[in-house]
């Protein structure tokens, strides 16, 4: 290294070239420092062909490893304890620089227990039985999650039913999560389901069900949780409900519930995974989910588009909500032990057919409706105003507290992305960015 520069050096005038030769002595300590400091890594490239167990590979990968995965269909993969790091993550990808690799699926088609810092890119998951891709720590590790760092990109997922959660994507007991540039498809379950996470991510979703199939939600948030954003999101088709937030304890299946076969599926979620409340004076209720943001979302002909059980420090905005078919929110009675819902919606629009709306809200018996907030939101039918006392109690037509103005005599004029043309509605729903 000192050849090279001093070669260099020799074509410049004397003051310069001292001058040049100051900074190059600096950079060179500087680089003298940095090798010592850290140790050199040589990342190994693992290419999997199809019909190979690549499970064993997990024991020889380190930081900045790359399992490319080559052309066609790919066996189901479990990886445990893998760990990359947050300068040089672990890559699973296609061996082919563009579209998708399949990995085929009978529980899970790729599933990473205590792993940190993995990145996957670029796979399809058909017909799972429990999800197409999950991500846990193992019990043992919930109070201090050994999985972290996860990173999933270019997802497409679909028709996942059978066993447990039935979801597309199930992250439980994770922290620093990011979801984004992903499609889930007919799954009976949730869409993603984040049980008991920590900083998560959820960008430039879809999740979909056909006409002719049901599911539970398009996002789902249970256990005890903190730190998720979500933006840039479509739901559309028949789900129950396009977000649940909270309404669940945990979703942990039982040793017994996660071999359930198809026809005998789990009724519910098993014993909450958090410690037991001990006898003697009750403690303060706590909420399930907080701090959650929720922007730029479309949801499109589902039953419901929220549904709140325990959570605080929650927003919604600028949401767009076309032709729900039971009610807007539903506030559910949270969980036993924790704080009711707090929740803002506001900058949003909800427009649905003559008829098509049973009521804006419901609050079920048990449950308190004062901390979901109803910010500035626009509401548009052509039964409207008129059949404002149809959906809802007369003069008090929306559960909860209301801060904000609801208008209910602008039509927005969506065009065909679902955006509204109107000027007056402009302020409101989502952004044609959002996809």
């Amino acid at each position: 290294m000192r050849s090279i520069v001093l070669r260099l050096s020799e074509r410049l005038s004397v003051p310069h070239r001292r001058r040049h030769e100051r900074n190059a002595l600096h950079a060179c300590v500087a680089a003298s420092v940095a090798l010592v400091a850290t140790p050199y890594i040589a990342a190994d490239i693992f290419t999997v062909r199809p019909g190979q167990d690549w499970s064993r590979v997990a024991s020889e990968l380190k930081p900045g490893d790359v399992v490319q995965l080559a052309a066609g269909i790919h066996l189901g993969a479990t990886l445990e304890n893998v760990h990359g790091s947050a300068l040089l993550p672990i890559t699973i990808r296609p061996e082919e620089p563009r579209g998708l690799v399949e990995v085929a699926a009978d529980r899970e088609a790729i599933k990473l227990v205590n792993a940190s810092h993995v990145r996957i890119e670029r796979i399809a998951v058909r017909k799972a039985r429990r999800a197409g891709i999950l991500i846990e720590s193992t019990p043992t590790a919930a109070a201090n999650p050994t999985s972290q760092g996860i990173v999933l990109s270019d997802i497409y997922i679909s028709n996942v039913a059978g066993l447990a959660e039935e979801s597309g994507i199930v992250v439980r007991g994770v922290r620093d999560v990011e979801i984004s540039r992903t499609r889930v498809e007919n799954c009976a379950g949730a869409g993603i389901l984040l049980d008991a996470c920590a900083s998560v991510g959820l960008r430039r979703l879809q999740c979909v069900t056909a006409p002719d199939k049901s599911s539970r939600a398009g996002i789902e948030l249970d256990g005890p949780q903190h730190g998720v954003v979500i933006e840039d999101v479509s739901i559309k088709g028949p789900f129950a409900s396009a977000l649940v937030v909270g309404v669940r304890d945990s979703v942990r299946p039982t040793a017994d519930s996660s071999r359930t076969e198809a026809g005998e599926r789990s009724t519910g979620p098993s014993t909450p995974s958090g410690p037991s409340t001990p006898s003697g004076p009750s403690k303060p209720s706590v909420p399930l989910v907080r701090l959650l943001s929720v922007s730029n979302v479309r949801a499109s002909m589902v039953h419901r588009f929220i549904d709140l059980g325990s959570c605080a420090d929650c927003v919604v905005r600028n949401a767009t909500v076309t032709d729900p078919k039971e009610e807007v929110y539903r506030i559910a009675k949270p969980p036993t032990g924790t704080a009711s819902a707090s929740l803002e919606l506001l900058d949003s629009i909800i427009t649905w057919q003559p008829g098509g709306l049973r009521r804006f809200g419901a609050v079920d018996d048990g449950a308190d409706a004062r901390g979901f907030v109803l910010g500035a939101n626009l509401w548009w039918s052509r039964e409207l105003p008129v059949a404002l006392d149809l959906l809802g109690p007369k003069g008090a037509p929306f559960p909860g507290t209301v801060s904000g103005v609801q208008r209910t005599d602008l039509d927005p004029q969506l065009d065909r992305n679902f955006a509204p043309t109107a000027a007056d509605a402009k302020i409101y729903g989502a952004t044609p960015t959002g996809r």
